[in-house]
């Protein structure tokens, strides 16, 4: 099916905007008759962003045109964001393999330019189109700083990406922040098991990188 709205034309899914265009019914109605019918075919992920919209409007306990109070839309937002990685960014990542860990391996070319301390691991992952460089140090045996940098490589050259970040055990949101103008990010928490950081970079597949464990 394809939606026709606002000059854009989806062929597959709907986008945030259309789904809340659509719950707030603003909406003509054969362009809503659409989105229904797409929904009624059962396509999953629209399915879930609409139930996530629904959710937000739910929380705000307020019509959409009323001034919502800030302590329900911090609620909302947070609600959605969580909610927005757990069931649209994270089972459609692309999982980077690693290609260098400095604790297996101390001899391979770093990859940024800067000094990088005796007491950092230092991982890479790398695909033909996407690098990921990151150090990971443990500050106090139980917490843990990740800094990185995401880059598009090519033959010729490597540019910095913009991207959302986000840290995830499982289901569990631990931390979340975007890169800057070169590409690189900066995250703390808990040094747990089975974490992962997913990057969320727009218009493009999301990725995946896995974490070592503690004591790995």
């Amino acid at each position: 099916m394809a939606l026709h709205y606002k000059g854009i034309s989806m062929k597959k899914h709907f986008t945030d905007e259309n789904c809340l265009d659509f719950v707030r019914r603003l909406l003509p109605q054969a362009q809503s008759d659409l989105i229904q019918q797409h929904l009624d075919e059962g396509c999953e992920r629209c399915n879930k962003l609409h139930s996530i919209w629904i959710l937000v409007a739910e929380v705000t306990g307020r019509k959409f045109q009323d001034e919502p109070n800030e302590s329900a839309v911090r609620v909302a937002k947070a609600l959605y964001a969580n909610s927005r990685w757990k069931n649209l960014v994270r089972p459609l990542a692309k999982m980077i393999p690693p290609v260098f860990d400095s604790f297996l391996n101390n001899s391979a070319t770093a990859v940024r330019s800067h000094q990088i301390h005796d007491s950092a691991r230092r991982l890479l992952y790398r695909t033909r189109s996407w690098a990921v460089d990151v150090r990971l140090e443990s500050e106090d045996g139980r917490r843990m700083s990740v800094v990185g940098q995401v880059l598009r490589s090519s033959q010729k050259s490597a540019a910095a990406v913009i991207a959302d970040v986000i840290l995830m055990q499982g289901d569990t949101l631990l931390a979340q922040t975007s890169t800057n103008q070169f590409g690189e990010f900066q995250l703390q928490s808990q040094h747990e098991k089975n974490v992962n950081i997913y990057l969320h970079i727009r218009g493009r597949r999301p990725l995946g990188i896995a974490l070592p464990d503690p004591d790995t």
